[in-house]
């Protein structure tokens, strides 16, 4: 497992390269947080990078939100995953940045750079930054493929080329991921003891026998044209302990080329597929990360067997009881049927399901009526009890 940590805040985006016109120049140190211009707020210099105007700006806000936060975090306490937890913060709060002043902006012909100075405002969102501090913890990513779906020699090649990509973009991007030794050692022990198991279940055996909690699957898909083969990659995230997918990418075919030097030329297109296509889909993954960590992840338990004899008051007191807990995500609708002598509630909890599977059972037990529940299965988000 790669393990990086970091505690100087670096915001990646895929931008394109630029045209290099003369000697290289030496970048500047990154700006600090300057003066206080009132309760929680800062004053920030920030670069936004961006395909045109407005997408620099928006990306110079998130800077201005990223090293407030940085400065915020570092002061508090050593952050593991600090480049996903900064990206997930970001990409929730960049609402609390207003440019003040537009210092500088430079179009290129692949790209808008601007440098702005921002207030952020950091005291109103202090309760959220902790909150997906904790919420998050450590993200390990697993990049995942089957060699033994691909039908050419070939196609093989090209798929251990674009898992090498994917894994040379977390690396360059800071994430933690799974050395590739250790994915194909944890495999084919896995493979050796289960030869019929594939797809997403030995996905997810694989990501946590890994000791990854998430994992990035990808297909190749190529056709062949009458100009030579095109090739686009299918890249999907998910979290591994819910199973729940985090975001999907698909490039746009790009074309390979047919004559010898043909795979070199798909090999070329499935890097660029890649450069264009993870950030895009780490975005994703930040993004809805960032929710569950705000507002918790979605969760469907049944009680069967109910009693009776005030059924219905037992019942309200346990969907009382769920609502006061702290990781509550706010969000509640539950359907009683006493004529089949089950309920069923659908709500939202910031915990893993093993955590929210052991917090339903444990305030249905407080209940005298309730006290002899047990677990009937638990699968993802999906947790059924009964009396």
């Amino acid at each position: 497992m790669r393990k990086i940590r970091l505690f100087i805040l670096i915001l990646f985006i895929s931008c394109g390269a630029p045209r290099v016109t003369g000697p290289a120049k030496t970048p500047p140190p990154p700006p600090e947080l300057t003066t206080q211009i009132g309760p929680g707020e800062s004053i920030i210099e920030a670069k936004g990078i961006g395909p045109d105007r407005t997408s620099a700006l928006n990306d110079a806000k998130r800077q201005a939100i990223a090293q407030g936060i940085g400065v915020k975090v570092k002061s508090e306490t050593a952050v593991k995953d600090f480049v996903l937890q900064k990206d997930v913060i970001t990409t929730q709060l960049e609402g609390f940045a207003k440019i003040l002043q537009v210092v500088s902006e430079t179009p290129f012909p692949d790209r808008y750079e601007v440098v702005v100075k921002a207030v952020v405002s950091l005291l109103p969102i202090e309760k959220d930054i902790n909150m997906l501090v904790t919420s998050i913890g450590d993200m390990n990513i697993l990049v995942f493929y089957d060699e033994r779906e691909a039908k050419t020699e070939d196609q093989r090649k090209l798929c251990e080329y674009t898992y090498d990509r994917i894994n040379e973009y977390l690396s360059l991007n800071g994430y933690d991921y799974v050395e590739k030794e250790v994915f194909l050692a944890r495999r084919d022990e896995i493979i050796k003891r289960n030869p019929s198991i594939s797809g997403d279940s030995l996905a997810r055996e694989l990501t946590r026998r890994a000791g990854a909690n998430y994992y990035i699957k990808f297909r190749l898909n190529i056709a062949s044209g009458t100009v030579g083969e095109q090739v686009s990659v299918e890249m999907k995230a998910y979290e591994n302990e819910t199973g729940f997918g985090l975001g999907v990418k698909e490039s746009e075919p790009m074309l390979g080329g047919g004559s010898e030097v043909a795979t070199e030329r798909l090999k070329n297109a499935i890097a660029s597929s890649i450069a264009q296509g993870m950030p895009l889909l780490m975005s994703q993954v930040n993004s809805k990360i960032g929710d569950w960590a705000l507002n918790g992840i979605k969760y469907h338990a049944t009680i069967y067997n109910l009693p009776v004899q005030g059924g219905d008051e037992y019942w309200d007191a346990l969907v009382v009881k769920l609502k006061a807990d702290y990781r509550f995500g706010g969000k509640l609708t539950d359907h009683l049927n006493m004529d089949d002598r089950l309920g069923d509630i659908y709500f939202t909890f910031k915990g893993t399901p093993d955590e929210c599977r052991r917090i339903l059972r444990d305030y249905a037990k407080s209940i005298p009526a309730f006290s002899t529940i047990k677990v009937r299965s638990s699968t993802y988000g999906r947790i059924e009890l009964s009396l």
